[in-house]
Order: structure tokens, then sequence, then C-alpha cells
């Protein structure tokens, strides 16, 4: 059985998935397993170096010394990965079929509290998100999501949208649920619930990306939030309209540049009042050339 899991592990036609659910029935069996290798595990890569067949076999081929759980879970993680990019010799062939006739998970679902699907005919995505839907990137996907569960910013309303939006756009993006010695089960006790819990189950959902263990984690949040823990409040986030300026508004700075009268109407200069003040200034302008040249006679006297 252990061989046989290895064996199917290396081929990059058999899925993912299907391995999940072998390496789950030897976990049931017990007492096949060794500790990880101290420098296995400070050698294991980030998921950034997934995309890498070469990675992939290079630690595979560590198990025939070292068959330890957290390497057999880390090598399905990358194979995962491997066959979403369709990495050459990873082309999964007959999964569904394959899959439904090996799988026989040891738990069950547990239940969540269901969202109703809302109303999506006027739902627009985040730009960022619509990118990834249109390239089917998985993991990039999962990774949007799992930040908008952090994101106050958002509403639970708006969460629940882009969860069925992409589970409609979108396939292979969730997974079934499943635990193991490092991926905990869903807890129902809400006196439970608090920070420390929900960043655990984060972790949990980035190694099982389960639609279940999704809407839990968003009741988790709702529920903390209703409770008035201050660390899950929502962030009211204000929305400016953009001011457009009223006929009123225009009449007062018309009013404001525009003499008026006790009527109301523009106080208009009457002809006597409009000679006036030109004589003045023809006034003013004559005084002005008259200093000059009573200060050049001065000077020339004197």
């Amino acid at each position: 059985m252990k061989q046989q899991f290895i064996t199917n592990l290396k081929n990059g036609k058999i899925s993912a998935a299907q391995n999940r659910t072998e390496l789950a029935e030897l976990v049931t069996q017990g007492g096949i397993f060794s500790p990880l290798a101290e420098h296995i595990k400070a050698d294991l890569k980030d998921e950034h170096y997934w995309g890498s067949s070469e990675y992939f076999f290079s630690k595979a081929n560590l198990l025939a010394n070292n068959f330890s759980q957290e390497l057999c879970e880390h090598l399905i993680q990358v194979k995962e990965r491997l066959q979403q990019i369709s990495a050459q010799g990873f082309t999964v062939e007959n999964v569904t079929e394959t899959v439904n006739t090996t799988t026989n998970f040891t738990q069950e679902t547990p239940k969540a509290n269901q969202y109703v699907e809302p109303d999506l005919s006027r739902y627009i995505p985040n730009s960022k998100l619509k990118g990834y839907l249109d390239a089917q990137d998985v993991s990039a996907i999962r990774a949007f999501l799992s930040a908008e569960l952090s994101d106050f910013r958002l509403t639970i309303e708006e969460l629940i949208q882009a969860v069925f939006y992409v589970e409609k756009n979108a396939k292979g993006v969730f997974e079934e649920y499943k635990t193991s010695a490092f991926i905990a089960e869903i807890e129902q006790d809400e006196s439970k619930w608090n920070g420390r819990y929900f960043d655990k189950q984060q972790g949990d959902l980035n190694q099982n990306f389960a639609l279940v263990r999704f809407f839990h984690l968003v009741n988790v949040r709702e529920t903390l939030m209703k409770k008035g823990d201050p660390d899950f409040q929502q962030i009211k986030v204000e929305r400016k309209e953009p001011q457009v300026q009223t006929q009123a508004g225009s009449q007062r700075t018309a009013s404001q540049s525009t003499p008026r009268s006790q009527t109301g109407q523009p106080v208009r200069q009457t002809k006597e009042q409009s000679t006036n003040n030109s004589n003045s200034k023809v006034l003013a302008a004559i005084l002005a050339v008259g200093g000059l040249v009573a200060l050049a006679l001065w000077k020339l006297f004197h």
C-alpha cells in the first residue's frame, strides 16, 4: 500500500485529489509514517517554487527513506499546482472517473452556516478578480478570496457575492472537505471562536480550500462582529459622489458678483454716473501729471 501510494504520487496522470484520498486511507491504518527529517523540512520551498517538476521529483524521491506524512501532503500540494498549470507530464486523464471510484473519506463533511445565493445580475466583480477568472488562475483566485476574508471594508453580503460569482465562473477553485494531522476539523462550538481560531482556520483553508471551510470562516467573522469583537468590526467606507453645481448655486455665485438693488434687480449705472466716473479718472490723471511738473520747476530754481 505504501509503495503503491508513492508510485501513484509520482504518476503525473493520476490526480492529486486521488493521491490525497489514498493518503487519508494510509493515515487511518497508522504506524507507517516516519517523522520528517529536520534537514528535509528546512529545504521545503513555498508555492513560488511549485511550478517546477524538477523540484517535485527531487522531493518525491526522498519518500523512500523518509516516508513522512508531512512530506506526502507537501508533495500532493506541489503536484496539484503542476496539474493546474498543465506542466509537462502532469496532464490528468479521466479525473472524474478515477476520483469517484476511490473516494472514501473517513470523516463527514461538517454542517456550516448555509448562505442563500444572492442575486448576481447586477454584481460587478473586482477588476483583479475578473482578471484571475478570465485567466482561470485557480491559485490567484484562492489567494484573492482568502485576502477578502480579512478585508473588513467589505460587507458580509459583498463577500458572499464574490464567492458565489467565483463558483459559477471558475472550475476547480473549491475542493472537497478533508482533515489530517496538519489540517484541523471545523469547530462547531461558537464559544471557542475567537481571533486566534479564525487565523488558524484561515491557515487550514489554504491547505484545504473547501467551500464549507470558506463559509465557516464567513460565519465566524460575522458572529464575532455581532458579539462586538473589536478586531472584527465593519470598517465604514465613505463613497464620495461627484459634486454637481445646482441652478441655485449658480444664482448665488452670480448674485455675489453682480450688485443688486433692494428689489433684487441688477443695479445699472446711469449715463450721468458713468460720465462722472470718467471725469474723476481724467482729473486724477491731470493732478498726477501736474504734480510732476511742479516738482520739476521747484528743482530747477533751487
